[in-house]
């Protein structure tokens, strides 16, 4: 994160953020729309219709001015204004073509694993996918995000969410270039709800599918969401990731194992927490993978049970409620919410595998075969002092015994 708001307006490439500032009622139940801070004074007495918490945070000054802040804000680019930005700019436009070859008619989205899931997928679909797979009519689209800590705020307090194109190349994707911010939603805690914060965008791409009008002169299709798996889960809507029910493909139960919970897969009997017997309502089997429509059902069935306040419910079916991205027709919710793969490579897989070898060992017991003993985890404690790690975060690399739960991805790979 950029340790200024002056270095953030130019990394984003904004000359001001105010233009795209707007307010977020503090339990993230409701948003309003721009407003300019000359008319702040004309919104002070504004509240959030669903819980009453006011828009504006006052204050009245020794000089009796009143001091009026947002009680939480955010801000909102516009996927149009990303589109259209990235249309004008050359280069993109070059690697837009860079993965075509003459006389094809299909777009480069549609050779990466997600995209061949998605064409499968699209070439069955009962709703109307018009020239989908066109590249000169369409365009597809992602978006991705995390939380984090900004400057001084509290920890992951920060949500950054950010749009760029799927119809280029694979190995062009990942460049900075052509990455643009969508939503920047500031603190004082975490997100809890984010849904309110994308109604425009869904929107956009509502008011722009196949079908409808198109913006300068193609259809525009959003085609994934990706995140680490808490991030993932807000996107979804889904439990969190160390819910018993925190898988959100199926209804596997999650195993209480070494202080986490943990999902033994099918390879393992789980010890199910939480059984479906005698809770008709939640209409899932326990170890039961769910289809798109199972997925769409679930959050249906969980927005019932949030409406006669049945929290227990909610939790059995596994959901939060609706996701927002379900309002795009053509969504399909095993393709459409990825997990990053150096998310699962490296928090996930290398994570449970340094936990596993240095594991709690107990006095007077025979270490296992599988955990290092004293005497290698001294060895390894005095060789990975050695260790000088160039890493662009600046910071040195810390124990893999005492702070890997602090780890950095970038930590990981210099251990490994």
């Amino acid at each position: 994160m950029p340790p200024s708001l002056y270095l953030m307006t130019k990394l984003i490439g904004v000359p001001s953020l105010q233009v795209f500032e707007r307010q977020a009622c503090i339990q993230d139940h409701w948003v309003w729309p721009h407003l300019r801070r000359s008319d702040w004074k004309h919104h002070v007495d504004d509240q959030c219709p669903k819980c009453d918490c006011p828009r504006f945070k006052t204050r009245k000054l020794a000089n009796g001015n009143l001091q009026i802040k947002p009680s939480k804000a955010w801000y909102d680019f516009g996927a149009h204004n990303i589109i259209a930005d990235l249309s004008q700019d050359p280069q993109f436009i070059q690697a837009a073509c860079a993965g075509m070859t003459p006389g094809e008619r299909q777009s480069p989205f549609f050779a990466s694993a997600e995209g061949t899931r998605y064409a499968e997928w699209a070439k069955t679909a009962s709703h109307d996918m018009h020239d989908f797979f066109d590249p000169a009519l369409n365009a597809c689209w992602e978006i991705g995000g995390d939380a984090g800590q900004l400057f001084t705020t509290a920890l992951h307090s920060t949500a950054l969410i950010v749009m760029r194109c799927a119809s280029i190349p694979y190995a062009l994707k990942g460049q900075l270039n052509w990455s643009r911010p969508l939503i920047i939603i500031s603190g004082p805690g975490e997100v809890k709800d984010i849904r309110p914060y994308f109604a425009d965008t869904i929107k956009f791409f509502i008011e722009h599918a196949a079908g409808a009008a198109k913006y300068i002169g193609r259809h525009h299709w959003l085609t994934g969401a990706y995140g680490d798996a808490p991030f993932r889960a807000k996107l979804a809507s889904w439990l969190g990731s160390g819910a018993y029910l925190g898988c959100g493909y199926c209804s596997f139960n999650g195993t209480w194992l070494e202080k986490h919970v943990r999902f033994m897969g099918y390879w393992e009997e789980a010890k199910q927490k939480y059984t479906n017997e005698g809770h008709p309502d939640s209409g899932f089997s326990n170890g039961f993978k769910l289809s798109d429509q199972d997925l769409c059902s679930r959050g249906e069935a969980a927005e019932v049970a949030i409406t006669q306040n049945q929290g227990s419910t909610v939790n059995l079916i596994g959901a939060r409620g609706k996701s927002v991205f379900a309002n795009l027709p053509y969504v399909h919710h095993k393709n459409f919410f990825v997990l990053s793969i150096f998310h699962a490579l490296l928090y996930g897989i290398a994570s449970d595998f340094l936990n596993v070898i240095f594991g709690d060992l107990k006095q007077g017991e025979e270490v296992p075969s599988w955990k290092v003993h004293k005497p290698g985890r001294t060895i390894i404690a005095k060789q990975q002092a050695c260790i000088t790690a160039i890493s662009e975060y600046g910071h040195a690399h810390s124990s893999v015994l005492h702070k890997r739960q602090y780890w950095t991805m970038d930590e990981y790979l210099h251990f490994f």
